[in-house]
């Protein structure tokens, strides 16, 4: 359904703001990233974001 939203798509891009490695290693944890198979016309991108947690600091420092 949510492909559907975008009529200008029929694509749905997944995006993971961490590194392929990083998420990998969640998946020892019992955690992971999307399975896009689970997802009709959909990609996943990982966005290679060394720590989300400093990211997230900054961004309420300087937005909030």
């Amino acid at each position: 359904m949510i492909g559907l939203t975008n009529r200008n798509s029929s694509e749905v891009v997944i995006f993971d703001a961490r590194s392929k490695i990083a998420a990998m290693g969640n998946r020892v944890k019992q955690g992971g990233y999307e399975n896009t198979k689970w997802y009709a016309n959909s990609s996943l991108r990982f966005c290679k974001i060394d720590n989300i947690h400093t990211v997230r600091k900054a961004y309420r420092k300087t937005y909030l």
